[in-house]
Order: structure tokens, then C-alpha cells, then sequence
């Protein structure tokens, strides 16, 4: 199976039951959705990575949504592992402010095969 490795942290295991992730040492395994290019790709990871972040941060969708000016609906499109949610680096910028993330780290991806 392919699998994303999304940052974690230790205490963001706990959070983990009941998403269709696993825990494998210090990474969270994230199935990997089928997509038809790399930049597909790249828009689940980050959107995984922007997920990741915010419940380590115990933020929901909602309160990311008053946060950053953009609507939850999006929000979860851009969290949806099915979904390739484009979007703008102003809503990235925005979104890694609210969440007190340096930047770079939504474009952290670390692939099983790298």
C-alpha cells in the first residue's frame, strides 16, 4: 500500500482513532489516495499537512474558518484526501499564520519512497 508520511508529533498519536490513519513509530500513515498527477498529489499532501497541524493545535474546522477569513466548507475540501482542493498561497499564508506554522512546514512532505 502507498502511504503518505505526514510531520507528527508524539502527542498528536492520540488523535489518530478513527481516521483511517495508523501510527508507525513517530510518522502517521496516511493511505495514499489515488491522483492523477504530481501536483495532485501535492495539493493532498498539503492539505494532509494543514490537517495535521490544525488538530495538533485542538482547532477545528470551524475555528480555523473564523481564523483566516475563509469558509469551513473549504476548509474541509482542502483537508479531503479525495479532493484536489487548489488553492491560493494567500490562503496558505493565512492559514499557516493562523495556525502559528511556519510555512514551509504545509510543504513538508515526507514520502515512503524518499
Amino acid at each position: 500500500m502507498n502511504a503518505i508520511y505526514a510531520n507528527t508529533d508524539r502527542q498528536y498519536n492520540e488523535g489518530v482513532q478513527g481516521t483511517g490513519y495508523r501510527v508507525q513509530g513517530e510518522v502517521i500513515v496516511i493511505p495514499t489516495p489515488k491522483v492523477d498527477t504530481k501536483y495532485n498529489l501535492w495539493l493532498v499532501k498539503t492539505g494532509m499537512n494543514i490537517a495535521y497541524y490544525r488538530k495538533l493545535k485542538s482547532v477545528s474546522q470551524e475555528e480555523l474558518a473564523e481564523m483566516t477569513g475563509i469558509s469551513r466548507t473549504t476548509i474541509a475540501n482542502i483537508e479531503n484526501s479525495n479532493k484536489y482542493q487548489s488553492m491560493s498561497l494567500s490562503t496558505v499564508f493565512r492559514i499557516a499564520d493562523a495556525l502559528k506554522v511556519p510555512v514551509k512546514k504545509l510543504f513538508d512532505f515526507r514520502d515512503e519512497d524518499d
